[in-house]
């Protein structure tokens, strides 16, 4: 008797694979002390439990924080991006990358 072994592989789009989990943060600029660069970002990604969130400022800088503060030292326009891995049983099952831009404006120095 021979006995016929099927490999079965099953690929999951990115579409169906996202609409498990979406990327989203608010940006707040005016959080103190806003005056030396600092920006907040509130992670409002959704709806996941067991989930990684890797941020990237655009000024070559990262955090792997939920929610994190940043300071900028320089001005300019930074794309800023958060990707999220949402994981079941230790196994990655979706990610996701929302990017926005921030504009960041400095004081003059001694300005007050």
């Amino acid at each position: 008797m021979k006995r016929v072994i099927f490999l079965l592989s099953l690929i999951v789009s990115s579409s169906f694979m996202n609409a498990q989990c979406e990327a989203f943060f608010l940006v707040n600029a005016s959080t103190p002390p806003n005056d030396n660069g600092y920006y907040s970002f509130m992670n409002q990604s959704g709806p996941m439990v067991n989930y990684t969130s890797l941020w990237n400022f655009g000024d070559g800088n990262i955090s792997d924080s939920n929610s994190p503060t940043h300071q900028y030292t320089a001005e300019g326009v930074f794309e800023v991006c958060l990707t999220i891995i949402v994981y079941e049983a230790n196994e990655p099952v979706c990610t996701n990358t929302y990017c926005t831009t921030v504009t960041v404006d400095l004081p003059e120095p001694g300005c007050d």
